[in-house]
């Protein structure tokens, strides 16, 4: 598994559980309630910095009655969390089909190119093949035979090993 494929897993594991800690919060309230007390809390600073007994009796029977509005705003916005962060979790399993997808294809690729070095090794003819079946890529031929150059160059430039034990 590349760096990539495994930060790609670490991060859907902690939206995975991000997700399922506000939906558990989401079922017992906790998340509404503590809005909803801090939009309080700030309505209730409104009240104790003003003087006038009128003005913050205005803003109490303004508090209880916009409460239903910013109830249903805080449930909503909790919900457009949740989907943000499912739709995030999607984008990143997409992400990782993806990658691999193209590991695979990388892969079957080498795997073709080692096959057709094989067969340039051994001396088998390129031209040759069964009826129906695809020539080689002249792309392909040419990789293959610098693989086989460059094991060659390899195996040529290896010494051997002098300290022979007695």
């Amino acid at each position: 598994m590349s760096k990539i494929e495994e930060s790609l897993n670490e991060m859907l594991q902690l939206e995975i559980k991000n997700l399922q800690s506000l939906r558990e919060q989401d079922v017992s309230g906790k998340r509404v309630i503590a809005a909803y007390r801090q939009h309080v809390e700030r309505e209730m600073q409104g009240v104790s910095n003003t003087e006038d007994v009128q003005v913050a009796w205005s803003i109490l029977v303004n508090c209880y009655r916009n409460s239903p509005d910013v109830v249903k705003d805080l449930i909503t916005e909790s919900n457009i969390t949740r989907r943000e962060i499912s739709s995030k979790i999607d984008a990143i399993k997409a992400c990782l089909e993806k990658i691999k997808l193209i590991v695979e294809a990388e892969n079957r690729e080498k795997d073709r190119q080692r096959k057709l070095a094989e067969k340039i090794e051994k001396g088998d003819s390129l031209e040759g093949r069964k009826v129906g079946e695809r020539p080689e890529k002249i792309k392909d031929i040419r990789k293959a035979k610098s693989i086989v150059a460059n094991k060659a160059k390899e195996d040529s430039t290896k010494k051997p090993d002098r300290n022979i034990q007695k």
